[in-house]
């Protein structure tokens, strides 16, 4: 649900891989979306787009929404064009990666909800980011315990109203799905440098300090215990 795309790439997912549903937060997106989804002069009618809105973060170890969504008036306004424009259309937003209090998730749709009551709209709704994994010296909560406070407050906030509600898991399916091998170049005290590092796919590491769990690999077995280093 990335609000902000190159043109060619929505234009080869949408004509090559068949791919009808893209977000956006702000009307340039909006007409990016409709003239690279044009052919021949006729405009794309099977679109699902989805406006991303800023939502408060408050229990998130990273907070995204600095940057993209959109909120107030503004956000107001942009769901009321697509409104008017007879577009399928539902609300997305992102409460930031890592949750540590699934509090967050009540904030964020109660706020959601009342966007769409002043825009006098009602959509379909996508809930992403937010559903973390432990790490080391850092506990999140379970996906069921995210996903218990997510159908409880759409159960509060929309019951009796035929729209959809998706989740995003993020996060919590791709943590454990991958490893990674990094090699240590030059220790320096109690400072790593590796060939992949804080500037790179580690960035969580030295942004905000996450521990990974971290396995040694050698060729000659070793006996070093854990310590921490910095990168």
């Amino acid at each position: 649900m990335n609000p902000v795309k190159p043109k060619e790439d929505i234009r080869t997912v949408y004509f090559d891989c068949n791919v009808r549903v893209f977000a956006l937060h702000s009307y340039e997106e909006l007409e990016k979306i409709i003239r690279a989804t044009t052919k021949d002069g006729h405009k794309a009618e099977d679109l699902e787009l989805f406006v991303r809105l800023k939502v408060s973060s408050k229990y998130a170890e990273l907070d995204l929404n600095p940057k993209f969504g959109i909120e107030g008036v503004a956000a107001v306004e942009l769901l009321q064009r697509m409104k008017r424009e007879g577009r399928k259309f539902g609300v997305c937003f992102h409460v930031g990666s890592q949750v540590t209090d699934v509090s967050d998730f009540r904030t964020a749709m109660c706020e959601v909800r009342e966007l769409q009551e002043q825009a006098g709209v009602e959509a379909d709704m996508s809930v992403g980011g937010g559903f973390g994994v432990p790490y080391p010296g850092k506990n999140a909560p379970t996906i069921s315990e995210c996903l218990e406070m997510i159908k409880t407050t759409w159960k509060e906030l929309f019951e009796g109203r035929k729209l959809k509600l998706y989740c995003e898991p993020g996060r919590a399916s791709a943590a454990k799905s991958e490893s990674l091998v990094a090699r240590v170049e030059e220790r320096r005290g109690m400072e790593l440098y590796v060939n992949i590092g804080a500037y790179d796919i580690m960035s969580d590491v030295a942004r905000i300090n996450w521990c990974y769990n971290v396995n040694l690999l050698r060729y000659i077995p070793s006996a070093a215990r854990r310590r921490v280093f910095l990168l």
